[in-house]
C-alpha cells in the first residue's frame, strides 16, 4: 500500500511506502529493528489488511446492490412481457373463434341463399314458360277444325 504522498510525482520511486517509511525511521545505527518496532510493523500490516478487506467488502456490497437492482428490473420486465404474451394469446384465440363463427355463418347463408335462389329460378322458369305458352297461343291460333 502506498502512502498518501505516493500520489505525488516521484514519491513511489523514492520508496515512500508505509512499511518502507517505518523501516527507514525505525532502523537504528546498526540497521536492526527492535521488538516494538517489529510489532508496530505487524500491527500496521494488519490494519492495512483490515482496511483493504473493508474496502473490498464495501465494493462487494455496492456490486451486490447493483446486481440485485438489475435482477429485479429484469424480473419485472420478464413479468410484463409474460403478461403481454398472455394478453396477445387471448386476443388471438378470441379472433380465431370469431373468424370461425363468421365463416360458419357465411357457409350457412350461402347454402340458404342457394336453395332460395334455386326455388326462385324454378318459379321464374314456370312463369316464363306460362307466359310464353299464352303468348304463343295468342299469336298462332290453334288449328282446331272449325264447326
Amino acid at each position: 500500500m502506498l502512502s498518501p504522498q505516493a500520489d505525488l510525482p516521484g514519491a513511489a520511486a523514492s520508496g515512500q511506502v508505509f512499511g518502507a517509511n517505518i523501516a527507514a525511521r525505525s532502523a537504528g545505527e546498526n540497521g536492526t529493528a527492535s521488538r516494538e518496532e517489529i510489532e508496530a510493523r505487524i500491527l500496521l500490516a494488519r490494519a492495512e489488511s483490515r482496511n483493504d478487506v473493508v474496502r473490498l467488502e464495501g465494493k462487494f456490497d455496492v456490486l451486490e446492490r447493483h446486481l440485485t437492482a438489475q435482477l429485479n428490473a429484469l424480473s419485472n420486465d420478464m413479468r410484463r412481457i409474460r403478461d403481454d404474451v398472455r394478453d396477445a394469446r387471448v386476443a388471438m384465440t378470441i379472433t380465431t373463434i370469431a373468424a370461425a363463427l363468421f365463416l360458419a355463418a357465411l357457409v350457412i347463408a350461402i347454402a340458404l341463399m342457394e336453395d332460395t335462389g334455386f326455388r326462385r329460378g324454378l318459379a321464374v322458369r314456370d312463369a316464363v314458360s306460362a307466359a310464353t305458352a299464352s303468348d304463343a297461343t295468342r299469336i298462332r291460333p290453334s288449328r282446331a277444325p272449325a264447326p
